[in-house]
């Protein structure tokens, strides 16, 4: 078969994603974290049972949460891998327990995916062909919302080192403005898809963070690695955006969102910045970052939200890793 290369410089092949034998097709693992909201996890769950892919292993992982029921899982999903933490140590640790039982198995694939989340049955055969071109090392889909399929809510990450923050250009678009596969600076690990070799290279996901801008500094290990992020321009997911944190549908700041928010840029700073773009970033914290979340905080008159960000701020500069601190609780 033939190459091509598209408008992105990206290498493109001609070779159809079922064409190759069940047994020559990579091994694919899909880690989920569950935490609260159980009907949603059995809801992604089902979804999985329908993805047409034959070689696909399904691993859960209970992170620590207070409604888990293991034999409910069990009885409807008989082949799922179940991994359980005795307390909830955060995204970050959850996925890195489900990573390591994927390699643990002999992934080739890795396929990270939100528990409040449906999947269309061409997801991993739809991302493949993305992932097999040379240099590409991480893939994720348009994710649109749950409740409104024609809206995009994730389609491709920047990450301005001047303001040091992330940004998803096409946020809240219409499906239809969304641009065709591109290369980008990190893919949302609501729905994720990287190779073995990615996290054998550059290791597992950040725990400091706990959550929140995890998969963003996952993604700038893998590109300093030399691995290239793509995002591939079909909307196969569809996400109920924040649904663990009991507000379903909306980017609305919840304390705890807020909080990390205005912790865990200074942590990237801290390991991927230096010298004018470390002062500049930092300065960029205070002059545009908090100004812009304070404004769309005081006009939605969460002011909640505003104080679990200041505070989220003042740990980032103290270098409080973990869990967001509550008052009354250990």
């Amino acid at each position: 078969m033939m190459a091509t290369t598209d408008s992105n410089g990206l290498c493109v092949s001609n070779t159809p994603p079922n064409s190759a034998p069940e047994e020559e097709l990579p091994l694919v693992a899909s880690v989920t974290v569950h935490w609260l909201n159980m009907g949603d996890t059995l809801e992604c769950l089902e979804s999985l049972a329908r993805v047409d892919y034959p070689r696909l292993a399904v691993i859960l992982v209970n992170n620590g949460s207070p409604d888990f029921d293991e034999a409910r899982v069990r009885r409807a999903f008989p082949e799922v891998l179940i991994v359980t933490s005795s307390d909830n140590h955060g995204v970050t640790a959850g996925n890195n327990l489900g990573v390591a039982r994927a390699l643990e198995i002999g992934a080739d694939l890795v396929l990270l995916l939100n528990p409040d989340t449906v999947v269309r049955p061409d997801l991993i055969r739809s991302l493949l062909p993305a992932l097999n071109e040379p240099g590409v090392g991480i893939v994720g889909p348009v994710i649109t919302y749950y409740d409104a399929p024609d809206t995009v809510w994730f389609a491709g990450g920047r990450y301005s080192r001047l303001i040091a923050h992330p940004r998803q250009p096409e946020k809240d678009r219409p499906l239809a403005s969304v641009p065709s596969k591109r290369a980008v600076d990190w893919v949302n690990s609501c729905a994720l898809l990287a190779k073995r070799e990615v996290f054998e290279v550059v290791g597992p996901f950040w725990e400091d963070l706990f959550m929140y801008f995890d998969e963003l500094e996952f993604c700038l290990r893998a590109t300093q690695a030399g691995y290239q992020c793509v995002m591939v321009g079909e909307p196969l997911v569809r996400h109920k955006v924040s649904a663990s944190g009991g507000i379903r549908g909306t980017n609305r700041f919840s304390p705890d969102k807020a909080y990390y928010f205005g912790r865990n840029p200074f942590f990237l700073l801290r390991r991927h910045a230096s010298g004018l773009w470390a002062i500049a970033g930092l300065l960029s914290q205070f002059g545009v970052v908090l100004p812009y979340w304070a404004l769309r905080c005081a006009l939605a008159k969460n002011t909640k939200a505003i104080g679990a960000y200041l505070a989220g701020m003042r740990d980032g500069i103290a270098g409080r890793s973990g869990r967001r601190p509550v008052a009354g609780k250990p």
